[in-house]
């Protein structure tokens, strides 16, 4: 089988496995959405997402395409830090003013 064949192929099936898995939790993926819309007052409108997975052999001639797909109604929450271990720890002491050798 030519490369070009394999791939039309490879890329007919995941995209017709994703278009059935859809379809199939489409109702389901709707829900979750709308659920988590339902208790928040200051939420805004519900979106859904879906995330997909594709899997297949690169090299078998014959290979077995698997597609996933997962969805939530995600929570967000983030946090940032740097943390530079060469800056000197400054402890300042009452009254606005650093102790002897930045406080150490």
């Amino acid at each position: 089988m030519s490369a070009e064949l394999r791939r039309e192929k490879i890329v007919d099936s995941a995209t017709q496995q994703f278009r059935n898995l859809l379809e199939s939790r489409y109702l389901q993926i709707l829900k979750a959405a709308s659920d988590s819309f339902a208790d928040d007052d200051n939420a805004v409108e519900p979106t859904c997402k879906v995330g997909v997975t594709v899997e297949w052999d690169a090299i078998a001639p014959s290979t077995k395409v698997a597609v996933k797909i997962s969805w939530s109604a995600k929570f967000r929450d983030e946090s940032d830090d740097i943390v530079d271990v060469e800056q000197l720890k400054i402890d300042f002491q009452p009254g606005g003013e650093a102790g002897p050798n930045g406080g150490a």
